[in-house]
């Protein structure tokens, strides 16, 4: 409320502002979680996979317990051989490749595809498809964006720890959000220039962690082409809109 001018040095907000602002805040940072490159880093979590079953249910609480992913980066099976663990990687397919399937009720053996329906339960579940299904208790190891930075408030004392960078994004990008809101609260007029600025601030502060959490760009051999030409493996990250 200080980026804003609306509060002196000292003063406080009413309880009711406060409320309204975290609340706000929260439904921000719920947004964030569906942007790739506001995602400081990915989750890695092991499960362990029941024989002969297809589906999973995945959520706190649900059969594969631990947090709901927002998106599945790579899944590997993990086969214990030897005594050592081997990861074998799974193919991640989409609705339309999963449904394309005709015959999904195979004999059960070493997984090869996962399908993920983001699809929300009642429960806040996701749910995982693997085909074929498991003939095995094998490990299922998934590879998932980490949205801890991003799983908001629960009041307004708690103190919280972000990466570098992610505080002052979201203290300038919530006084813009929360702008209009207070002004028909305070009764105060708006400031277009002082507005503006610290819109552009904001706008700034969010393209700056994109870029640093863009994933790198990385060389590889292309098999394609004469030994030693080199190609982008790689996707670069998209030209942000300003």
């Amino acid at each position: 409320m200080r980026d804003l001018g609306v509060l002196r040095p000292a003063q406080v907000g009413s309880p009711d502002v406060l409320t309204d602002m975290l609340a706000a805040c929260n439904y921000m940072l719920d947004s964030y979680k569906l942007n790739r490159f506001l995602v400081l880093d990915q989750s890695v979590a092991t499960y362990a996979l029941t024989a002969n079953t297809q589906s999973f249910t995945i959520g706190a609480g649900a059969t594969l317990d631990g947090p709901r992913p927002t998106s599945i980066e790579k899944a590997n099976v993990i086969v214990t051989l030897g005594g050592n663990p081997v990861r074998q990687q799974l193919e991640l397919i989409d609705f339309k490749r999963w449904s394309e399937i005709n015959l999904q009720q195979v004999t059960p053996s070493l997984p090869q595809k996962l399908y993920y329906q983001k699809t929300i339960t009642g429960a806040g579940y996701g749910t995982i498809f693997i085909w074929p299904q498991a003939d095995s208790a094998y490990g299922l190891e998934l590879y998932t964006w980490d949205q801890s930075s991003w799983s908001g408030f629960t009041d307004l004392t708690t103190a919280y720890v972000f990466p570098p960078g992610f505080a002052e994004m979201i203290q300038k990008n919530l006084a813009v959000r929360t702008y209009p809101m207070l002004r028909v609260y305070l009764k105060i007029p708006m400031e277009p220039l002082a507005f503006g600025e610290l819109k552009s601030l904001g706008e700034q502060l969010r393209i700056q962690m994109q870029q640093y959490n863009a994933p790198e760009t990385t060389i590889a051999p292309d098999r394609t082409e004469p030994a030693g030409q080199m190609i982008e493996a790689d996707r670069e990250a998209p030209q942000v809109r300003q």
